[in-house]
């Protein structure tokens, strides 16, 4: 299924498994939207590099599935750009400790830059974006260190991609339950 929920987008989503939506930007990079009926919970799991605004597109969704929309939790698998520059649209991230220090190196003018060349050399900057906003957010205080508790989702510090890599454990989409680990692309 692509694009159905919004229309004209530059996000296009999979759903996995019922609720359980893998989401690409216009860059192609990954974010997974998790809406688990059972317990009435929703969260976002990593960003994407944040050309577009994705909380209209993830609304969408969650409208069209009966949950409530506004104020998402914000999950970031791990500290790399192409995790977290997204979280720029969001008013708060909860990231694993060990990876608090990562997020000014990959937050940085540098890192911004490299993403957005790399996204015009490909030609998938969309006509919306703002470059002025892109380079001028901030992150530190939007920052939440640790990964809080759900119910049937349980995170897993992994440390090996970086010091605070997590994966999430969802129990309840399919027994005997699935891992959630972060795509690397782009």
């Amino acid at each position: 299924m692509i694009n159905e929920a919004v229309g004209k987008t530059p996000f296009n989503h999979v759903e996995y498994f019922p609720g359980v939506y893998h989401i690409a930007d216009s860059t192609g990079v990954y974010m997974t939207l998790i809406m688990l009926k059972e317990t009435g919970q929703a969260l976002l799991f990593d960003c994407g590099y944040g050309l577009t605004d994705p909380k209209p597109f993830m609304d969408s969704l969650m409208e069209k599935h009966n949950f409530a929309v506004g104020n998402l939790p914000v999950i970031i698998s791990h500290g790399h750009r192409d995790h977290v520059l997204g979280a720029r649209w969001f008013d708060s991230f909860y990231i694993h400790k060990n990876d608090v220090p990562l997020i000014e190196i990959y937050t940085s003018e540098n890192n911004r830059k490299g993403a957005l060349e790399k996204a015009r050399s490909r030609k998938v900057v969309p006509e919306s974006f703002n470059e002025t906003a892109f380079y001028q957010d901030e992150y530190h205080s939007r920052i939440r260190p640790g990964i809080p508790s759900f119910d049937g989702i349980d995170s897993i510090h992994l440390p090996g991609h970086t010091p605070g890599s997590v994966v999430l454990y969802i129990g309840l989409v399919q027994e005997p339950g699935w891992f959630l680990h972060s795509p690397c692309s782009f």
